[in-house]
């Protein structure tokens, strides 16, 4: 019988996930344990009781309490009833959940694995760990790799192990081709000579200029900390590029168009999207003429609020969707961040044979092939807040020793070291591509940025239109996203640093694509052929019910209200049909899931009998009234507006109620308006099986949104405090309480 092997698999949604189970999997090769690296979902049907010799999964919770796109097929296959109890019989596991305290769920799905696995005869060989995002992330990671090797010790010590790493065919690998030995010269960027200021943002530190506020001496960081107060030292000697000249030649003859390619796939995702063509966009707030760019300044940055409405073609993609759904777009790094580390990487030493790289030079990552520029511009994240371990290999490229010392201290564990991370990393909100800026001399190849670098994740939005009305296009709703970030002093410093003033990476630059629709002044901008790169991403539980009987309680302030938007019209549309029905028998049918694999038990039980993929609506059911309770500042930003009064008029709405907090005296939110309809609600809820639907912040919004309910049960339904959550549990689990927060 072959040998077992190691299965190190993941769930992730952003990227973590994937990043900490590679990381796991470079320990396993220093040690020379034989593995295998994956999805979860590419598992799902994989005997694993007869193959692993232990497993490791690495799990992130998205949404409420989803798995991540990858990981959903796979735990659909073990929740399933009929599951073997002896699936994963005696299997080592260790499981590390990836979540957010700030959400209803954490670490739901890192939970609900762990348990499942040990319902279905697997053996802990560690208790399950679980990373808090905003608090205690590095440090549960950091113990977990270690606790996980010395767990893994008795289990794959072998003499006859070999050192290589087995990757199943279909999971992502970095892999880097070389340069073909003929480049086009003419493109090389150099603007990374520029000024650093034109690449900061306002605001921005340097290190030095932070220790000066925080009070810390600059001698001290010219010396290098302690190695013991420092992490491991991640790096490794094959980082550099070089494949044999004649794997080049096929590199150099690979042509083929990469956006003419991604255009023909039959299922376009993340990697590869659809380029869809923008039909409109306007303003939903006031006022807009005249007051397109605003110029903030420092003390009103973020300030105003700015939303935009988006409609865009789906063309001949042959997309569907359904209200709920939402769009992901694939953004682009700014193009002065692609520069300055394209320079960087062609200061790298040693120069690379084939002369420096430009963005047309074509290489292979990930098993895909592809443009330097697409690599840089579309597929690795330079935005996001840099990770300490990849600090720490980059502090393994300067040139020039005192930034290196400078990179170590950022990293070091004992003072100032985390101050200094806090303050500098943190606070400042660093990307890559802005420490790079600011430490000159450090050089990393490309090889070494992509072990480092993080995907750059899609920006999901949620859809504000039914395909009934317009199958052939869809809108969104978003807002300009505008804040700052200061770095604090300790109390009684004389200095002060400003603030550093950001932007969202995705929303910028949909404001600058959208300024022929937007903006007056760039009327003479043409608005034909103005295209996103976009996929749809089907939701499993944010849904309508199949039934138009129940009542509905939406609950979306700001741009939550959006897909409320699309669930009205979908409503309406749904009515219109009714009362053409000529007999009490007729039904309309229409595609309520286009091809998006479902399973029986995740449907709510009004619809599970119908079948997947198609919705009924019979003259004889009653309507269910709709309550929407929306929520904004004040009448410059009540978005949709006109529509919610239409849907008001057209009966697909039975009630609305907005709260506007900045109108009165004291602020007036949602919550207020749900306890000061309790009575009704209550009734809606226990006596008339009705869905509540919550869409917006995750952070303070659905929790005070769940308080007030759990508070309306128990005062108007005469529910112990204890029932009124287990109920509301309840229908969480019967999916008549949804969430769609971030």
């Amino acid at each position: 019988m072959a040998e077992k092997d190691l299965y190190i698999l993941y769930g992730s949604q952003t990227g973590n996930g994937e990043d900490i189970a590679k990381s796991i999997s470079e320990l396993c090769n220093n040690l020379g344990y034989v593995h295998k690296l994956s999805t979860l979902n590419n598992v799902k049907k994989t005997p694993l009781k007869d193959l692993a010799r232990a497993i490791v999964i690495v799990c992130s919770t998205t949404g409420n309490g989803d798995a991540p796109e990858n990981a959903e097929a796979f735990w659909r296959e073990i929740k399933k009833r009929a599951a073997s109890k002896e699936l994963f019989l005696d299997v080592p596991y260790a499981v590390l959940g990836l979540g957010d305290t700030n959400y209803d769920k954490f670490c739901h799905m890192g939970k609900s694995i762990d348990k499942r696995l040990s319902e279905l005869g697997g053996k802990r060989c560690l208790p399950l760990a679980c990373a808090d995002e905003p608090t205690n992330f590095e440090e549960i990671v950091e113990q977990f790799k270690k606790d996980i090797m010395v767990a893994l010790k008795p289990i794959m010590c072998a003499p006859d192990k070999s050192t290589k790493c087995s990757i199943d065919k279909c999971d992502t690998v970095t892999e880097m081709g070389t340069v073909p030995s003929c480049v086009d010269t003419s493109l090389l960027c150099s603007q990374a000579t520029q000024n650093v200021h034109s690449i900061l943002p306002e605001g921005s530190q340097s290190i030095l200029q932070i220790c000066s506020v925080l009070g810390v001496k600059e001698e001290l960081l010219s010396h290098p900390p302690e190695s013991a107060s420092l992490p491991r030292d991640k790096s490794r000697s094959d980082y550099d590029l070089g494949l044999p000249d004649s794997q080049s030649d096929t590199l150099r003859n690979d042509t083929a168009d990469t956006s003419r390619a991604m255009t023909e796939v039959s299922v376009y995702d993340a990697q590869h999207p659809y380029h869809a063509n923008i039909v409109s966009a306007h303003w939903l707030t006031r006022p807009s003429v005249g007051q397109y760019r605003l110029r903030e300044d420092a003390s009103h940055w973020g300030h105003t609020k700015r939303v935009v409405h988006m409609e865009v073609s789906l063309g001949q993609s042959g997309m569907s969707y359904a209200p709920g759904d939402s769009i992901g777009v694939c953004c682009p790094n700014p193009a002065h961040l692609v520069a300055l580390v394209l320079d960087r990487v062609n200061s790298s030493s040693p120069k690379l044979s084939g002369g420096p790289l430009t963005l047309e030079t074509r290489i292979t990552w990930q098993q895909e092939h592809m443009t330097v520029e697409e690599l840089l511009t579309y597929r690795l994240d330079l935005v996001s807040t840099i990770r300490k371990d990849a600090v720490m290999i980059l502090a393994n490229h300067c040139t020039q020793e005192i930034e290196t010392n400078h990179m170590r201290w950022l990293c070091c564990k004992v003072a100032p070291g985390p101050l200094l991370w806090k303050s500098f990393i943190e606070t400042q909100c660093l990307g890559v591509a802005e420490l790079l800026s600011l430490f000159p001399s450090c050089t990393p190849s490309l090889q070494v940025l992509t072990s480092v670098l993080r995907p750059l994740p899609p920006r999901y939005y949620s859809i504000a239109c039914s395909p009934l009305q317009q199958p052939g296009v869809v809108s969104v709703a978003f807002s300009l996203v505008r804040f700052s970030c200061r770095v604090s002093p300790p109390e009684g410093a004389q200095k002060e640093c400003p603030p550093v003033l950001r932007s969202g990476l995705c929303t910028s630059y949909l404001e600058d694509k959208l300024a022929p629709w937007l903006d007056p002044k760039q009327t003479h901008r043409s608005q034909n052929q103005v295209s996103l790169r976009i996929f749809m991403k089907p939701t499993v539980y944010f849904r309508m019910p199949g039934s138009v009987e129940p009542p509905l309680i939406l609950i979306g302030p700001g741009t939550g209200v959006a897909p409320f938007i699309g669930f009205l019209a979908h409503r309406a549309s749904v009515q219109q049909s009714m009362s053409r029905s000529r007999s009490r028998d007729d039904c309309t049918e229409g595609l309520w899931r286009g091809g998006y694999e479902l399973q029986a038990e995740d449907l709510p039980c009004e619809v599970a009998h119908q079948g997947l993929g198609k919705f009924q609506c019979s003259q004889i059911q009653c309507k269910g009234d709709v309550w929407l309770f929306f929520g904004c500042r004040g009448e410059d930003d009540y978005l949709y507006k006109e529509e919610m009064q239409s849907r008001l008029k057209d009966g697909s709405l039975t009630v609305l109620e907005t709260a506007l907090s900045r109108q009165t005296q004291e602020k007036l939110y949602v919550t207020h308006r749900i306890i000061a309809r309790g009575d009704e609600l209550a009734n809606l809820i226990l006596n008339k099986g009705g869905y509540i639907y919550i869409c917006g912040d995750g952070n303070k919004m659905a929790k005070d949104v769940d308080i007030a309910l759990l508070n309306v049960l128990q005062e108007h339904g005469k529910l112990s405090q204890k029932e009124a959550e287990h109920c509301l549990q309840e229908m969480k689990i019967r999916r008549r309480y949804v969430l769609d927060i971030w």
